[in-house]
Formats: C-alpha cells, structure tokens, sequence
C-alpha cells in the first residue's frame, strides 16, 4: 500500500488490519515469554504508525508520506525480528 496512491482511508484501513492481526498473534502468543519482546516491538511500531498517520486527509497525504514511510520501515525491522525469533521458537 502507498499512502501517497491509496489514500488516507486506504490506509486506516490497513493499520487497523495490522493492530487486529497483531492482538491475535499477542493473545496466542500469551503464553510464550520468549516471543513476547518482540511482539511489543512490534506494537510499539505499529503505534509509530498510527500516531504518523493520525489525521492523515487526501490534501495532507505527501506532507504526511516520510513519516509514514519512516514509521512503516521500523513495523517492518520489528516484524523482521518477530520472525526471526520464531524461527527459533519453532526449529
């Protein structure tokens, strides 16, 4: 998705899919202290996302795009840490 072609309900939209995905991974995850760091990395970051594109309108969407893009880097460095982390819970 890119804020700047999708537009500010488009993306809405995706962060509250990516907090909905990630209460259930935390809820499955409740019971694994080894997983539960990185899973409130990930939430911190998905956090960073929504504060970035709170308010964000079709006339604000490019001012608002770095920080977007920058909150969206460290979802995805968390979520890159996350998986790693599973795969050695799971091997």
């Amino acid at each position: 998705m890119s804020p700047a072609t999708d537009g500010a309900a488009a993306l809405t939209a995706a962060i509250a899919d990516v907090q909905a995905k990630l209460a259930a991974a935390e809820k499955s995850a409740a019971a694994s202290p080894t997983l539960q760091p990185s899973l409130a990395q990930v939430r911190q970051a998905v956090n960073e996302l929504q504060d970035s594109a709170s308010g964000v309108t079709t006339g604000n969407v490019a001012q608002k795009a770095p920080a977007i893009v920058a909150a969206t880097r460290k979802v995805a460095t968390a979520m890159s840490e996350l998986s790693a982390v599973v795969d050695q819970v799971c091997s």
